[in-house]
Protein backbone atom coordinates (compact mmCIF):
# COMPACT_ATOMS: atom_id res chain seq x y z
CA UNK A 1 0.00 0.00 0.00
CA UNK A 2 1.07 3.59 -0.53
CA UNK A 3 0.21 5.57 2.55
CA UNK A 4 1.92 7.78 5.12
CA UNK A 5 1.68 7.89 8.91
CA UNK A 6 2.75 11.37 9.91
CA UNK A 7 4.05 12.03 13.42
CA UNK A 8 5.64 14.97 15.23
CA UNK A 9 7.66 13.02 17.82
CA UNK A 10 8.86 9.51 18.59
CA UNK A 11 5.79 7.31 18.92
CA UNK A 12 5.80 3.56 19.47
CA UNK A 13 2.13 3.49 18.43
CA UNK A 14 2.83 5.19 15.10
CA UNK A 15 5.83 2.97 14.43
CA UNK A 16 3.91 -0.22 15.19
CA UNK A 17 0.96 0.89 13.08
CA UNK A 18 3.21 1.71 10.11
CA UNK A 19 4.73 -1.76 10.26
CA UNK A 20 1.36 -3.51 10.65
CA UNK A 21 -0.39 -1.57 7.89
CA UNK A 22 2.45 -1.34 5.38
CA UNK A 23 2.43 2.46 5.48
CA UNK A 24 5.57 4.60 5.55
CA UNK A 25 6.39 6.43 8.78
CA UNK A 26 7.26 10.07 8.22
CA UNK A 27 8.28 12.78 10.69
CA UNK A 28 7.28 16.42 10.35
CA UNK A 29 10.78 17.32 11.47
CA UNK A 30 12.35 15.50 8.52
CA UNK A 31 11.03 16.74 5.17
CA UNK A 32 10.86 14.07 2.50
CA UNK A 33 9.38 13.61 -0.93
CA UNK A 34 5.93 12.04 -1.23
CA UNK A 35 5.54 9.24 -3.74
CA UNK A 36 3.21 9.96 -6.64
CA UNK A 37 1.02 6.96 -5.87
CA UNK A 38 0.37 8.09 -2.28
CA UNK A 39 -3.36 8.39 -1.65
CA UNK A 40 -3.71 8.51 2.13
CA UNK A 41 -1.95 10.37 4.93
CA UNK A 42 -2.66 9.46 8.56
CA UNK A 43 -2.04 12.35 10.94
CA UNK A 44 -0.87 10.83 14.22
CA UNK A 45 -1.38 13.68 16.69
CA UNK A 46 0.08 16.60 14.72
CA UNK A 47 -1.61 20.00 14.89
CA UNK A 48 0.17 21.18 11.73
CA UNK A 49 0.35 18.27 9.27
CA UNK A 50 1.97 18.95 5.93
CA UNK A 51 -0.66 19.35 3.22
CA UNK A 52 -0.11 17.14 0.20
CA UNK A 53 -2.10 17.82 -3.01
CA UNK A 54 -4.53 15.04 -3.99
CA UNK A 55 -3.79 13.07 -0.80
CA UNK A 56 -6.56 12.55 1.73
CA UNK A 57 -5.56 13.28 5.33
CA UNK A 58 -7.19 11.42 8.21
CA UNK A 59 -7.50 13.81 11.17
CA UNK A 60 -6.97 17.38 10.07
CA UNK A 61 -4.60 19.62 12.00
CA UNK A 62 -7.51 21.82 13.09
CA UNK A 63 -9.37 18.82 14.54
CA UNK A 64 -6.28 17.59 16.39
CA UNK A 65 -5.71 21.11 17.72
CA UNK A 66 -9.29 21.20 19.01
CA UNK A 67 -9.04 17.77 20.64
CA UNK A 68 -5.64 18.33 22.23
CA UNK A 69 -6.82 21.33 24.27
CA UNK A 70 -8.75 20.07 27.31
CA UNK A 71 -10.98 23.15 27.47
CA UNK A 72 -11.85 23.58 23.79
CA UNK A 73 -12.51 19.84 23.48
CA UNK A 74 -14.95 19.84 26.41
CA UNK A 75 -16.69 22.96 25.10
CA UNK A 76 -17.12 21.45 21.62
CA UNK A 77 -18.38 18.12 22.95
CA UNK A 78 -20.81 19.72 25.39
CA UNK A 79 -22.21 21.92 22.63
CA UNK A 80 -22.75 18.81 20.48
CA UNK A 81 -24.64 17.06 23.28
CA UNK A 82 -21.88 14.58 24.15
CA UNK A 83 -22.06 13.57 27.84
CA UNK A 84 -19.08 15.18 29.63
CA UNK A 85 -18.45 15.96 33.31
CA UNK A 86 -19.46 19.37 34.65
CA UNK A 87 -16.63 21.86 34.20
CA UNK A 88 -15.92 25.54 34.78
CA UNK A 89 -13.40 28.14 33.62
CA UNK A 90 -13.17 30.28 36.77
CA UNK A 91 -13.02 29.56 40.50
CA UNK A 92 -16.09 31.71 41.08
CA UNK A 93 -18.20 29.47 38.82
CA UNK A 94 -17.25 26.15 40.41
CA UNK A 95 -20.11 24.30 42.09
CA UNK A 96 -18.53 22.75 45.21
CA UNK A 97 -20.79 19.78 45.82
CA UNK A 98 -20.87 18.19 49.24
CA UNK A 99 -18.30 15.39 49.46
CA UNK A 100 -17.34 16.08 45.85
CA UNK A 101 -13.83 16.51 44.48
CA UNK A 102 -12.64 18.85 41.76
CA UNK A 103 -9.80 18.37 39.32
CA UNK A 104 -8.04 21.69 38.75
CA UNK A 105 -6.34 21.48 35.35
CA UNK A 106 -3.37 23.84 35.42
CA UNK A 107 -2.26 22.63 31.97
CA UNK A 108 -4.64 22.43 29.03
CA UNK A 109 -2.25 20.47 26.80
CA UNK A 110 -0.84 17.63 28.86
CA UNK A 111 -1.03 13.86 29.19
CA UNK A 112 -0.43 11.19 31.83
CA UNK A 113 -2.12 13.29 34.52
CA UNK A 114 0.36 16.19 34.35
CA UNK A 115 -1.15 19.45 35.54
CA UNK A 116 -3.96 17.84 37.57
CA UNK A 117 -4.44 19.11 41.12
CA UNK A 118 -6.90 17.03 43.18
CA UNK A 119 -8.99 19.41 45.30
CA UNK A 120 -10.98 17.77 48.09
CA UNK A 121 -13.95 19.28 49.98
CA UNK A 122 -12.81 22.15 52.18
CA UNK A 123 -9.56 22.69 50.28
CA UNK A 124 -8.93 25.93 48.42
CA UNK A 125 -9.09 25.88 44.66
CA UNK A 126 -5.79 26.82 43.01
CA UNK A 127 -5.63 29.16 40.04
CA UNK A 128 -6.27 27.19 36.84
CA UNK A 129 -7.83 27.68 33.40
CA UNK A 130 -10.12 24.66 33.85
CA UNK A 131 -11.92 22.94 36.73
CA UNK A 132 -13.60 19.55 36.18
CA UNK A 133 -16.01 17.73 38.47
CA UNK A 134 -14.58 14.40 39.60
CA UNK A 135 -16.86 11.48 38.70
CA UNK A 136 -17.07 8.64 41.20
CA UNK A 137 -16.73 5.80 38.77
CA UNK A 138 -17.56 2.13 38.71
CA UNK A 139 -15.53 1.49 35.54
CA UNK A 140 -13.32 3.27 33.01
CA UNK A 141 -12.80 2.50 29.34
CA UNK A 142 -10.95 3.54 26.20
CA UNK A 143 -13.15 3.23 23.13
CA UNK A 144 -11.29 3.33 19.81
CA UNK A 145 -13.26 4.87 16.95
CA UNK A 146 -12.42 5.04 13.25
CA UNK A 147 -14.64 5.99 10.34
CA UNK A 148 -17.65 6.50 12.64
CA UNK A 149 -17.37 2.91 13.87
CA UNK A 150 -16.06 1.43 17.11
CA UNK A 151 -12.84 -0.44 16.38
CA UNK A 152 -12.12 -1.83 19.86
CA UNK A 153 -12.94 -1.32 23.54
CA UNK A 154 -10.44 -1.54 26.39
CA UNK A 155 -11.14 -1.44 30.13
CA UNK A 156 -8.81 0.30 32.58
CA UNK A 157 -7.61 -1.89 35.43
CA UNK A 158 -5.21 -1.47 38.35
CA UNK A 159 -2.05 -3.59 38.40
CA UNK A 160 -2.07 -5.81 41.47
CA UNK A 161 1.69 -5.46 41.90
CA UNK A 162 1.57 -1.67 42.18
CA UNK A 163 1.43 0.30 45.44
CA UNK A 164 -0.38 3.61 45.01
CA UNK A 165 -1.24 6.66 47.07
CA UNK A 166 -4.78 8.03 47.38
CA UNK A 167 -4.21 10.55 44.57
CA UNK A 168 -2.61 7.90 42.36
CA UNK A 169 -5.73 5.76 42.66
CA UNK A 170 -7.82 8.75 41.57
CA UNK A 171 -5.59 9.90 38.69
CA UNK A 172 -5.72 6.71 36.65
CA UNK A 173 -2.73 6.75 34.32
CA UNK A 174 -0.04 4.22 33.46
CA UNK A 175 2.55 5.80 35.75
CA UNK A 176 0.18 5.37 38.69
CA UNK A 177 -0.31 1.66 38.03
CA UNK A 178 -3.30 1.66 35.68
CA UNK A 179 -3.34 -0.22 32.39
CA UNK A 180 -5.84 -0.76 29.57
CA UNK A 181 -6.90 -4.37 29.12
CA UNK A 182 -8.70 -5.77 26.09
CA UNK A 183 -9.49 -9.18 27.55
CA UNK A 184 -12.59 -9.88 29.66
CA UNK A 185 -14.06 -6.39 29.30
CA UNK A 186 -17.10 -6.14 31.58
CA UNK A 187 -19.87 -3.58 32.02
CA UNK A 188 -21.64 -2.52 35.25
CA UNK A 189 -25.17 -2.52 33.84
CA UNK A 190 -27.29 -3.66 30.92
CA UNK A 191 -27.03 -1.22 28.03
CA UNK A 192 -23.76 0.34 29.20
CA UNK A 193 -21.75 -0.95 26.25
CA UNK A 194 -24.18 0.54 23.75
CA UNK A 195 -24.14 3.92 25.52
CA UNK A 196 -20.35 3.88 25.53
CA UNK A 197 -20.25 3.13 21.81
CA UNK A 198 -22.75 5.85 20.92
CA UNK A 199 -21.08 8.52 23.07
CA UNK A 200 -17.60 7.65 21.74
CA UNK A 201 -18.66 7.96 18.10
CA UNK A 202 -20.44 11.24 18.91
CA UNK A 203 -17.32 12.61 20.63
CA UNK A 204 -15.07 11.90 17.65
CA UNK A 205 -17.65 13.45 15.34
CA UNK A 206 -18.04 16.55 17.53
CA UNK A 207 -14.30 17.23 17.33
CA UNK A 208 -14.19 16.78 13.56
CA UNK A 209 -11.87 13.77 13.79
CA UNK A 210 -11.72 10.72 11.55
CA UNK A 211 -10.38 8.50 14.33
CA UNK A 212 -9.53 8.72 18.01
CA UNK A 213 -9.28 6.85 21.30
CA UNK A 214 -12.05 8.07 23.59
CA UNK A 215 -11.43 7.90 27.34
CA UNK A 216 -14.70 7.36 29.20
CA UNK A 217 -16.03 6.56 32.68
CA UNK A 218 -19.24 5.05 34.04
CA UNK A 219 -20.44 6.56 37.30
CA UNK A 220 -21.50 4.70 40.43
CA UNK A 221 -25.15 5.73 40.30
CA UNK A 222 -27.91 3.22 39.66
CA UNK A 223 -28.29 4.65 36.15
CA UNK A 224 -24.64 3.91 35.27
CA UNK A 225 -24.27 7.17 33.35
CA UNK A 226 -21.39 7.41 30.87
CA UNK A 227 -19.10 10.43 30.49
CA UNK A 228 -16.44 11.30 27.93
CA UNK A 229 -13.24 12.67 29.48
CA UNK A 230 -11.09 13.27 26.38
CA UNK A 231 -10.19 11.98 22.93
CA UNK A 232 -6.63 10.93 22.12
CA UNK A 233 -5.38 11.43 18.56
CA UNK A 234 -2.10 9.49 19.00
CA UNK A 235 -3.00 6.58 21.31
CA UNK A 236 -0.66 3.85 22.42
CA UNK A 237 -1.17 0.58 20.56
CA UNK A 238 0.61 -1.94 22.78
CA UNK A 239 -2.30 -4.38 22.52
CA UNK A 240 -2.18 -6.64 19.43
CA UNK A 241 -5.98 -6.42 19.30
CA UNK A 242 -6.10 -2.62 19.06
CA UNK A 243 -3.14 -2.55 16.68
CA UNK A 244 -4.89 -4.99 14.35
CA UNK A 245 -8.13 -2.98 14.57
CA UNK A 246 -6.40 0.24 13.49
CA UNK A 247 -4.44 -1.53 10.75
CA UNK A 248 -7.65 -2.97 9.31
CA UNK A 249 -9.31 0.45 9.53
CA UNK A 250 -6.46 2.06 7.56
CA UNK A 251 -6.57 -0.73 4.99
CA UNK A 252 -10.28 -0.06 4.40
CA UNK A 253 -9.73 3.71 4.22
CA UNK A 254 -6.85 3.27 1.75
CA UNK A 255 -8.91 0.93 -0.43
CA UNK A 256 -11.85 3.33 -0.45
CA UNK A 257 -9.57 6.26 -1.33
CA UNK A 258 -7.98 4.33 -4.17
CA UNK A 259 -11.39 3.44 -5.58
CA UNK A 260 -12.68 7.03 -5.50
Amino acid sequence: MSGIILRTRISDGARSLATASGFRLQSLRTPSRVRRDTRLQVNWGATNPRAVPNVRCLNSGAAVELASNKLTALLAMRQAGVPVPDFWQTREEVNRRENGMIFARTLLRASEGRGIVVVRPGEELPSAPLYVQYIRKSAEYRVHVGGQEVLAIQQKRFRNDHEASADERIIRNHRNGWIFAVENVSYPATGTEQRLREAAVAAVRALGLDFGAVDMVVDKTSRANVYVLEVNTAPGLSSPTTLRAYSEYLTRAHTEQGAS
